[in-house]
């Protein structure tokens, strides 16, 4: 612009020829230039034409459709977009109260984690307590398996006569008695058990405590009872327990092994009762038989005879016994060699016939309100006493013989009597003497 105004005020002064040669050279200037922009508008045009033709105006009007539809939706979408924004925001507002909650909740977790460490050590020194009492559970379940498997079963009802050899049918005597568990024996029923001639050890005591016991009959060798042998270690002998009746015992050796005090050849307690025959008892060393704590022993035919309490006298050993209640009748039996009398009662009655009592230390022994009963019985030989009653015992009978004692023929001491008529006393090395305040001492003609 600068050099066309130079040029002009240059040319100011020329003639008017030369303004219109400027004209004519500017008018030509822009008719080149309409050309040149006429052209390249239709080339333009040429082009647009060409992409017209190209373009398929049902695809266009296709997507035209397509676009409309989805504005509509967009606008029947947009209440419900409106309505999750305010959900949002209000979500959004529940997040942040919740989140302090959460943080709250995360410092009581940090301090029930703290409990639950302590709780778990507890729970692990409590392990061992738990293993042992899942081991008694066990037990105890099987325990209840195999109580309630013994409760549903049926047992077997003998209602007769029935015999059980011993070797034949079992081995032994105890498992012959065992075989008796599961079978009642009704009012015509009779279960005798016969047992060979020969030795039979028993590796404990024989029990007797079936609930139908009265009508089971244990029979060795009635005449020689010597030939079939029970025999038992460090135990007692034959035990009739639980307030059971056992039907009979007899023709048998009960024999200890003098091995250990207190052991008894045959004992009856709590309630029970042993009708006996034709037995021997030796090698025990507390005693050969025992009624106890409101029991009874009794023989109705054949005798019984305790031969020794031990292989020496045994403090507090005794041949026949019946203590706290309790009751014996045992015609004919005969006891030698224990400590505590030949026949003793504690608080018991005990009934003899035709009885002897050698070679102990005292024949005929009662105390703390034992009764005995005696008739045509001897005591002889004795270390000490022939009868003695102390404590409020007491001592009845007739027809009894007392001689070649180591002490007095009879002696009732501290509350006691002795009532023995036609009783024959010789040879004995003390004289008869009442000893003790209260005592009472009444006796027949020599």
């Amino acid at each position: 612009m600068h050099g066309s105004v130079v040029v002009i005020l240059a040319l100011a002064g020329c003639s008017i020829s030369t303004e219109d040669a400027l004209q004519t050279a500017y008018d030509k200037g822009y008719q080149d230039a309409q050309k040149d922009l006429q052209a390249q508008l239709d080339t333009l045009q040429g082009q647009v034409d060409a992409v017209t033709e190209s373009l398929d105006l049902t695809d266009i009007e296709t997507y035209a459709a397509e676009i409309a539809d989805l504005q509509a939706r967009a606008d029947i979408a947009e209440p419900a977009i409106q309505t999750l924004q305010a959900e949002m925001t209000t979500a959004q507002a529940d997040i942040t109260v919740n989140g302090t909650g959460l943080l709250a909740a995360t410092a009581l977790i940090g301090v029930n984690a703290d409990d639950i460490t302590d709780n778990i050590v507890g729970i692990s020194a409590n392990g061992g307590d738990i293993s042992t009492l899942q081991g008694q559970m066990a037990t105890a379940l099987g325990d209840i398996s195999t109580n309630a498997a013994a409760l549903t079963a049926v047992p077997t009802l003998v209602d007769s006569s029935q015999i059980i050899n011993v070797p034949g049918d079992f081995l032994t005597v105890q498992n012959a008695i065992a075989s008796l568990d599961d079978t009642r024996i009704g009012a015509g029923g009779l279960v005798t058990i016969n047992v060979g001639t020969g030795l039979h050890p028993q590796a404990s005591s024989m029990i007797i405590e079936h609930p139908d016991a009265a009508r089971i009959e244990l029979v060795g060798d009635l005449v020689n009872p010597s030939s079939t042998v029970l025999q038992f270690g460090a135990s007692d002998g034959v035990v009739v327990v639980g307030n059971t009746s056992l039907g009979l015992l007899a023709g048998f050796t009960i024999r200890g092994d003098n091995s250990t005090g207190g052991l008894v050849g045959l004992v009856a307690s709590g309630g029970s009762h042993a009708t006996v025959d034709s037995l021997e008892i030796s090698g025990f060393k507390g005693g050969g038989v025992s009624a106890e704590t409101n029991s009874s022993i009794a023989s109705s035919n054949l005798s019984v005879t305790v031969l020794d309490c031990g292989s020496a006298f045994e403090a507090g050993s005794y041949g026949v016994r019946a203590a706290s209640g309790s009751s014996t009748h045992l015609p004919g039996v005969s006891v030698s060699g224990c400590e505590d009398g030949g026949l003793a009662t504690d608080g018991g009655i005990l009934s003899v016939e035709d009885g002897l009592f050698t070679g102990n230390n005292m024949g005929v022994r009662s105390t703390f309100g034992g009764v005995a009963v005696v008739t045509d019985a001897s005591a002889t030989g004795n270390a000490s006493h022939g009868f003695y009653a102390i404590n409020a015992g007491t001592i009845l009978g007739s027809n009894a013989t007392s001689s070649t004692n180591g002490s007095t023929g009879f002696t009732a001491n501290y509350m006691s009597t002795v009532q023995l008529f036609g009783l024959n006393h010789t040879g004995n090395f003390a004289a008869n003497s009442p000893v003790g305040e209260g005592s009472n001492n009444s006796f027949g003609a020599e």
